[in-house]
């Protein structure tokens, strides 16, 4: 039987396409952020063009710089907005968050549609058996003109996990797990697709694994849906790695690169200055919850780490708020910031100096990534970015937590 992604796409075009194939595609979605936004806004006044081909299937969602760290910024998403005015494009959502997290939230990522994203973590909407694929801001202004875009159908690598994460991991030791194993180009032009524990895990858990697909070359990501029609069930793959959960630990990965991923007892002692919590990769309530409680039992944060949580979404916000985590996390010192992309793209809301040390629970440790090229950042779960955290070092949670 034909891969899922063959199956999707050949419905999309009309006749039966395999993987390797180039052919036109029309998305359900499309998808900007004031990033990619305003990438395609000046790729369209440089082709003299001023046209949206299907305006209703477009979604615009400011999240990378909220509220504007700059007199730039600020200009560039103001021009989005009366672009999108101009255009009848009516989903737009300001400074609700971060672009997957609202896409998800809001139903525009359901189960068989086709998302084209103007980001490269776009993938993460494959936890709702979307198929979802990320493009630049220039492919998007072709996207917004013509209402299509031609692609080569990706193959299929199948990831089927067995067994139980085995606390104190993670769907988030796991996704690096798989991210170190298979390597950063590993799955080029692919789908990475996730069978087995990954399709009875919560939502949260299957976004976070498909967000860090794009680390592994992925250009789509898919978990299957428990229960659906049989043409969103898995069928080929052209390769098929089988994973033990119960033998993953708490990992990270270490600076710059996210596929060099080491056991934590393997830099345990590593002094740490900062900690983030949030992006499109660990920014849902439960990634909070766990950061909180944990950080509480360890009698709070080590007096010389500053923190900064950021919510993924308002609806994030006001569940830690309605909860009482917010308050909690005040009370011991940690800044929240408002729901959008925070530090993870160094942009604003606490970039990195020349001499941080940061645990990340985002999705990239490139040089400069968070701020400072000689800062250094070491991806890892919420659970190990407690603990390191409560111990101003890098600490395995194997060895602290009950």
């Amino acid at each position: 039987m034909p891969s899922v992604a063959e199956r999707i796409l050949s419905e999309k075009v009309g006749e039966p396409v395999e993987a390797g194939e180039t052919v036109y595609v029309e998305p359900d979605v499309i998808m900007l952020h004031d990033g990619s936004g305003a990438t395609a806004l000046r790729t369209l006044r440089e082709l003299g063009v001023e046209r949206v081909e299907s305006p209703e299937k477009v979604v615009l969602i400011f999240d990378h710089s909220v509220p504007p760290s700059s007199v730039e910024a600020a200009n560039r998403q103001n021009e989005l907005l009366e672009f999108a005015r101009r255009h009848g494009i009516e989903h737009v959502h300001v400074d609700e968050g971060v672009c997957h997290q609202v896409l998800v939230e809001e139903g525009y990522a359901e189960p068989g549609r086709v998302i084209f994203g103007g980001d490269s973590h776009t993938p993460t909407a494959g936890a709702v058996s979307a198929l979802a694929l990320g493009f630049g801001g220039t492919d998007m202004a072709f996207a917004l003109i013509y209402g299509e875009l031609w692609i080569r159908v990706p193959r299929t690598v199948r990831v089927h996990v067995e067994g139980e994460l085995e606390e104190p991991a993670t769907a988030k030791d796991l996704a690096l797990t798989v991210v170190g194993e298979l390597g950063a180009g590993y799955a080029d032009y692919a789908v990475l697709e996730y069978t087995g524990l990954p399709e009875r895990m919560p939502l949260g858990d299957r976004m976070c694994l498909c967000n860090l697909a794009t680390e592994a070359g992925a250009k789509s990501a898919y978990v299957p849906p428990k229960e659906g029609p049989e043409e969103l069930r898995p069928g080929d793959a052209d390769e098929v790695i089988e994973l033990d959960a119960s033998e993953v630990e708490p990992v990270v990965s270490v600076p710059h690169r996210v596929d060099d991923v080491r056991p934590v007892g393997d830099v345990q002692g590593v002094e740490v200055t900062r900690v983030f919590v949030g992006s499109c990769t660990n920014g849902r309530y439960r990634d909070v919850k766990v950061f909180t409680e944990i950080l509480e039992e360890l009698d709070g944060p080590h007096p010389d780490v500053r923190i900064v949580v950021v919510p993924a979404s308002h609806r994030v916000l006001e569940r830690m708020t309605e909860t009482g985590l917010t308050l909690k996390l005040i009370r011991m010192g940690v800044m929240i910031a408002p729901p959008g992309c925070g530090p993870c793209l160094g942009e604003h809301l606490g970039v990195l100096g020349d001499d941080d040390v940061c645990v990340s629970t985002a999705n990239r440790n490139f040089p400069g990534r968070m701020g400072s090229r000689r800062a250094e950042i070491y991806l890892a779960s919420p659970v190990t970015a407690a603990v390191a955290a409560a111990e101003g070092e890098l600490v395995d949670p194997q060895d602290v937590l009950g």
